[in-house]
């Protein structure tokens, strides 16, 4: 039979030893040390000349004194009774250290922090290094906040920096997965950087990136205003929005008064074919009408015919609006409704109106040429 424990070296009653209780105590004591260890120091390298009765000490490389200076690296020095005993770890052993506030674990060669990167605080965790937290796919992370006051839950970012300058980076939310190639790739940014450092008149703007060809691409920027980083310009200052182009419904503009001069009819199918691109739902939707290419519909439909400069000042008298603009009626309708149109409607209807004036033009132009004819005619004539 072995004289003591496997783990913790307790010393084990012999059967008719005398004063049985020095080996009990023996055990107790040693116990009283390792479990729930708690050293004092993990870094104080000279024995010091005064230890409490029960201090531990974790001994560094470097450590010195008539007593420490003959023990091991990474052995536990243990005072008690007046005398230094060194403990030997194993691995797997763990203990707190009191003037450094943290855990360590002995790996059976050397002791290491075992929550390094994250340092206790009174009031929260301060990560020192990068965190991970992985669950299952039906899982999210949820933020809970304990609170009957007007706050919310609270999350703050400070980029702690001697040097801050324009554009830099102060934040960035990056959402990442896997590609058909397993490998991992970056789908989408949402990202805070500085727009002057200046104390007093410090800004800042929020950027939403996307993936866009295998390269991240800045889709939109919030400062003052709304912009995109490519339109001519930048940023217009605060309540503007600037982008290069205003679509609806997939286009621009819609060219169908015009085709109607030309031809002398509209292929509006072709029209809706380019607002649905070429045909095709967009984005897994059904496909779509050209709404200002069937707004001139209607008004073809209605009997109006922007080649005839009297029929067209004629319709924009009745309906007191540019032909192609919302009507004073129809205004009224949308207002009635709570409804109004979005920008990219308007900025159509206004190029569709601004087509019907140019084909209206081309046909007063055409009356006053045949006029200056038949006037070249009667001059002419003998």
């Amino acid at each position: 039979m072995t004289e003591q424990s496997a783990n913790l070296s307790l010393p084990f009653l012999a059967s008719g030893q005398a004063q049985k209780h020095v080996t009990v105590n023996e055990s107790l004591l040693r116990l009283d040390a390792l479990v729930q260890m708690r050293c004092t120091s993990a870094t104080t390298s000279a024995q010091p000349g005064a230890p409490i009765d029960g201090a531990i000490y974790l001994l560094p490389a470097g450590k010195t004194g008539a007593n420490w200076g003959a023990m091991a690296d990474g052995a536990l020095a243990y005072y008690r009774d007046g005398s230094w005993e060194q403990l030997t770890p194993r691995e797997g052993w763990l203990a707190y250290v009191c003037d450094s506030d943290k855990f360590v674990a002995y790996s059976g060669s050397a002791w290491s922090d075992v929550l390094a990167g994250l340092a206790r605080t009174a009031v929260g965790n301060t990560f020192l290094t990068g965190q991970t937290i992985q669950g299952a796919s039906a899982n999210v992370l949820n933020l809970s906040w304990a609170d009957d006051g007007v706050n919310g839950v609270g999350i703050n970012v400070d980029k702690i920096s001697a040097s801050p300058a324009v554009s830099d980076d102060l934040f960035a939310f990056t959402v990442t997965g896997r590609d058909s190639a397993a490998a991992s790739a970056i789908y989408g940014t949402f990202s805070c950087r500085i727009g002057s450092p200046t104390a007093g008149a410090h800004s800042g703007m929020w950027s939403f990136a996307t993936r866009q060809g295998g390269v991240n691409a800045t889709v939109v920027r919030f400062g003052a205003g709304i912009y995109h980083p490519s339109a001519t310009g930048g940023h217009k200052g605060a309540n503007t929005i600037n982008f290069g182009a205003v679509y609806d419904d997939n286009s621009l503009l819609t060219c169908a008064p015009i085709e109607w001069l030309t031809d002398g009819a509209v292929d509006f199918q072709k029209w809706d074919d380019i607002a649905s691109q070429n045909g095709k739902p967009m984005e897994g939707r059904a496909p779509r009408r050209h709404e200002a290419a069937r707004a001139f519909e209607n008004l073809l439909a209605d009997g109006f015919d922007p080649r005839d400069p009297d029929n067209f000042c004629a319709r924009m008298k009745a309906d007191r609006a540019v032909p192609g603009l919302f009507t004073e009626a129809q205004w009224r309708d949308l207002a009635a409704a709570g409804d109004k149109p979005d920008i990219g409607t308007m900025q159509s209807r206004v190029l569709l109106a601004l087509d019907n004036l140019a084909v209206a033009f081309a046909g007063a132009m055409d009356r006053i040429a045949a006029l200056e004819a038949a006037a070249s005619k009667r001059v002419a004539a003998p």
